[in-house]
């Protein structure tokens, strides 16, 4: 990112230069991920941050269209983030970003047609420049991950053969073990899933790392072995090595959100994110705010995450904390005059903060956040300017905090116990269709490992999202335990699949445990919000 800010500005100079750090922001996607993953991920994303400024431009002269084409911009990724983005990322705001700076470009400037060039080049030599390390380090990344699964299955492996503690604590560590390693092994399949072509023969030390994968998943199914089915025999050695499982398949994720007893949390975070947009940029275009797509921003920066209300409440307040703090150093800075070096400077210096503390405390990140954007705005106005710039700044601010918070008390009341459930009702769905293979003998089929593909998915995914669901209404805390049989099946088929015989598994008892499970699954209660 540093390196693309400097380039730009000794050709482009401050003014233009500054504004080049909207494009940099693709530097942040599929981070730890093979050159061929992020390749296709740059090629997808690359186009929509000049696009979307482009489209800023073009109907900023219009306010209230301004905001109506935020607002929609908004939906549509944040929905299409979270449908399709698997794993950790940085989340939708970048793809709706620069639309929001364009609003303001087109309609208060003469410079959005140059922004948007700049925008432009700045996203491509970014992504030309994070692309170089992988080109130097090879396959550093596919080595990381499965050194990742192989430290994490080991551990799983050496606490299964220990004695000593109380049997529930024990039954309660090996399950999280269990669970870390298949996270483990899911990632690293991920990733060398992605490094694949299905034109070129995978080099010697891809082949030797999917070999190695491969045995690590055998010996985490061997040890899940002989916990859930005692007797049971596995033969690695005659388990035929097929490629990666990788990540389910686009047709699957949106059947997942939009099709039969649908996960609908990517359309909650999307009218949650599109819905406070819109009413705290209407709200700062009636007050005669100068900059309303902060407002805008602000609010959905607050939300687009698909946190619970206490954590998005908290993170409210870092948003706010962090706006007075970075208002605070720039307006000691500017005063001073500093010459453009210096801006462009501190704007590399905010960059630094910003991704050294995101993922550690959120309030000094945003502090660097307003730093950074607040720079780059003063860069292309007067110094004069400068006091109502952040004056607008904290105002906008507070207006976007506000409308977030309104719009997360008034909405999604019903979303925990329809989402709980369907979630639960989903991996029980997938355990019984792994489990049928296994005791058909499929397991090593193409719809045997697509089962078990999508089991991984459905049962991480469980892992991750029951949690914070409790967090949101506390009456789900007493469905814990019902969550953690539902993952004790889920990992026990996955188990299964790899058995010598089928006649070894007792999968009658198992359908049994699942059907009891489904009846037990938490009902709907009803609340007076959707």
């Amino acid at each position: 990112m540093a390196a693309a800010l400097l380039l730009i500005t000794v050709f482009a100079g401050t003014h233009l230069g500054a504004m080049a750090l909207f494009g940099s922001l693709i530097s942040l996607w599929n981070t730890n991920q093979s050159l061929r993953s992020r390749l296709r991920r740059y090629a997808a994303v690359a186009p929509i941050f000049p696009a979307s400024m482009a489209l800023g431009v073009w109907v900023g002269p219009i306010p209230w269209l301004a905001i109506s084409t935020e607002a929609l911009v908004i939906f549509l990724m944040a929905v299409g983030y979270h449908v399709f983005i698997v794993g950790p990322g940085p989340g939708p705001i970048h793809l709706f970003y620069a639309c929001a700076v364009g609003t303001y470009l087109g309609g208060s400037t003469d410079t959005g047609g140059p922004i948007v060039a700049v925008t432009a080049v700045s996203t491509v030599l970014t992504a030309v420049l994070s692309l170089s390390d992988l080109l130097v380090r090879g396959h550093h990344s596919e080595r990381q991950a499965v050194t990742a699964a192989r430290g994490a299955v080991h551990a799983f492996l050496h606490a299964a053969a220990e004695e000593g503690e109380s049997p529930r604590h024990h039954e309660q560590r090996i399950h999280r073990l269990r669970h870390t390693a298949t996270a483990a092994v899911d990632h690293a399949a991920a990733v060398l899933s992605s490094a694949r072509s299905q034109r070129v023969r995978p080099s010697r030390i891809r082949q030797q790392l999917g070999q190695e994968l491969h045995t690590l998943d055998g010996l985490l199914g061997t040890g899940a072995l002989a916990q859930d089915y005692p007797g049971a025999a596995a033969h690695l050695g005659n388990a035929p090595h097929p490629d990666p499982l990788g990540q389910p398949s686009a047709r699957y994720l949106l059947r997942r959100t939009f099709g039969r007893d649908p996960v609908r949390l990517p359309i909650l975070v999307g009218l949650r994110c599109a819905s406070a947009g819109l009413a705290a940029g209407t709200l700062a275009l009636a007050l005669h705010v100068g900059h309303a797509y902060w407002a805008v921003l602000s609010a959905t920066i607050v939300l687009h995450g698909g946190l619970d209300r206490n954590s998005t409440t908290l993170r409210a307040a870092h948003r706010l904390t962090g706006t007075l703090m970075g208002v605070l150093v720039i307006s000691a800075i500017e005063p001073l005059q500093p010459p453009a070096a210096v801006q462009i400077a501190v704007i590399i210096v905010s960059v630094w903060g910003m991704n050294l503390f995101l993922p550690r405390n959120y309030a000094l990140a945003a502090t660097f956040i307003t730093m950074m954007t607040l720079q780059a705005n003063v860069a292309i106005t007067s110094v004069d300017a400068t006091p109502h710039l952040v004056g607008q700044r904290v105002l906008a601010t507070l207006i976007g905090v506000a409308a977030a918070l309104v719009v997360l008390v008034c909405t999604g009341r019903r979303m925990p116990h329809r989402t709980a459930r369907r979630q639960l009702t989903r991996t029980l769905r997938a355990t019984t269709e792994v489990l049928d293979h296994a005791a058909a003998g499929r397991s090593f089929t193409e719809d045997g490992r697509k089962a078990r593909r999508d089991l991984r998915f459905e049962l991480l995914a469980c892992a991750d999202l029951l949690p914070r669901l409790s967090a949101d209404d506390a009456y789900l805390t007493h469905c814990q335990d019902i969550s953690q049989a539902v993952q004790r099946q889920a990992h026990a088929a996955l188990a299964a699949g790899w058995h010598a015989q089928p006649d070894q598994l007792d999968t009658t008892a198992r359908s049994e445990e699942i059907r009891s499970l489904l009846d037990r699954l938490p009902k709907q209660r009803t609340h007076p919000f959707m």
